[in-house]
């Protein structure tokens, strides 16, 4: 239980949701659970997500190795793994990462599409970043800022205007139902996502897509 309860505080972070509870409320939890059972793997994988928040990536990546050591076949510990080597520049082994969550988990949660796109966009495989996306369900806000950012790097300005509109559209209203002021230029909807790459060029990339298929700021 603690450590679902520092996993919704983790969730509500990376999504930017607005949230009651602090990062230092999720680190008691999950400390809890690991003085509770410290062979959990699923406590150390929260715990590793909850250190790359706190900028800790050195711990965090010792705690995912934890994780998956002791259980090398948590579909969900290998994909977050794989989500928080995009944002280390490590986008190769994010997709040997995430191709090992898929294999274990042939019917995988949207999040999974999300991350083996947002590697592949990392690696420059435009294409193949629209096809991952494409097998999710459903798209979502930052699906939409993806699949914009992917068809603009193609050359594909068309369909990057179109999902550039979804996304702003999205995001505002999200914006808007958590209360809080929308920015003057819209590529800072997508600011504090870019915010996660440790290198300025990875960032840049990110947000250059999102650029070239209308974003202004």
């Amino acid at each position: 239980a603690p450590a679902n309860m520092a996993w919704t505080i983790v969730c509500d972070m990376f999504l930017e949701s607005p949230a009651t509870a602090t990062l230092d409320e999720a680190l008691r939890e999950i400390e809890t659970a690991l003085d509770g059972d410290d062979g959990d793997a699923w406590s150390h994988g929260v715990f590793a997500q909850l250190l790359f928040l706190r900028n800790e990536d050195d711990k965090a990546e010792i705690h995912f190795s934890r994780a998956l050591a002791l259980n090398p076949y948590d579909a969900d510990v290998a994909a977050v793994f794989a989500n928080i080597l995009v944002y280390w520049g490590r986008w190769r082994e994010a997709l040997t990462w995430i191709g090992a969550a898929k294999r274990l988990n042939p019917f995988p949660p949207n999040l999974y599409h999300w991350y083996h796109a947002l590697a592949l966009y990392s690696g420059r495989e435009y294409e193949q970043a629209v096809k991952a996306l494409m097998e999710a369900r459903s798209l979502d806000r930052w699906s939409h800022g993806l699949l914009a950012a992917c068809y603009a790097q193609m050359g594909r300005l068309g369909e990057a205007r179109y999902e550039a509109g979804a996304f702003v559209r999205e995001r505002s209203r999200e914006l808007n139902e958590n209360g809080d002021a929308l920015p003057a230029n819209t590529l800072d909807l997508a600011r504090a996502r870019a915010g996660r790459y440790r290198d300025p060029a990875d960032r840049e990339h990110f947000l250059d897509g999102l650029r070239k298929a209308g974003l202004t700021g």
